[in-house]
C-alpha cells in the first residue's frame, strides 16, 4: 500500500479553508466587541507617537468595508486586503475544483514567490502614496477616505 503524505500545499489548503469558515463569525464577534471593548478602538501606537501613518494603517478599515461589501472603499483604505483575499479565494476555489477532478482538471492555484513578492510591492506602493500624501502635500488620505466612506455609507 502506498502511503500518501501531506504537503505544505495539502496544509495550507486546509488551513484556508478553516479561516474561510471561520471568517463569518469572527468577523460579526469582532464587530460586536469593537462596540463594547476600548481596546479594539485603540488608536494605531506609531501614529499616535510620531504623528505619521504606519504601513498598516487602514487596514482594519479596510477589511470592515470589504466585509461590508464596499470593494472600492476598501482596496482604497489597504489593497493588501483586497489582493490576499482574492488570492485566498482563488486557492481555495482552484484547488476545490482540482481535488474533487481527482487532479484531473489542473487548474489549482500553487505556491510561488511571485504571490508574495506582488503582495509586498502592494503593500509598499500603498504605504509610499499615504505617506508622501502625508509629507509632502499635508494630507491625510485617511481622514480623506473616511470622509467619502460615511457619505458613500449614508446613501
Amino acid at each position: 500500500m502506498k502511503k500518501q503524505t501531506q504537503t505544505n500545499e495539502d496544509q495550507l489548503y486546509i488551513i484556508s479553508l478553516i479561516l474561510l469558515i471561520a471568517a463569518a463569525p469572527l468577523f460579526k464577534l469582532f464587530t460586536i466587541l469593537r462596540e463594547h471593548c476600548v481596546l479594539l478602538r485603540l488608536p494605531c501606537v506609531l501614529r499616535t507617537l510620531t504623528g505619521y501613518i504606519c504601513p498598516g494603517c487602514g487596514g482594519t478599515r479596510a477589511v470592515v468595508a470589504l466585509m461590508h461589501g464596499h470593494v472600492w472603499i476598501s482596496l482604497l483604505y489597504h489593497p493588501i486586503v483586497l489582493y490576499a483575499t482574492l488570492i485566498l479565494l482563488w486557492f481555495i476555489i482552484s484547488q476545490s475544483i482540482e481535488r474533487f477532478s481527482h487532479h484531473r482538471l489542473r487548474i489549482g492555484l500553487h505556491y510561488h514567490s511571485s504571490i508574495i513578492v506582488t503582495g509586498l510591492i502592494i503593500f509598499a506602493v500603498n504605504y509610499a502614496i499615504k505617506l508622501g500624501a502625508q509629507l509632502i502635500c499635508h494630507t491625510d488620505l485617511l481622514e480623506l477616505l473616511d470622509t467619502i466612506s460615511i457619505r458613500f455609507q449614508a446613501r
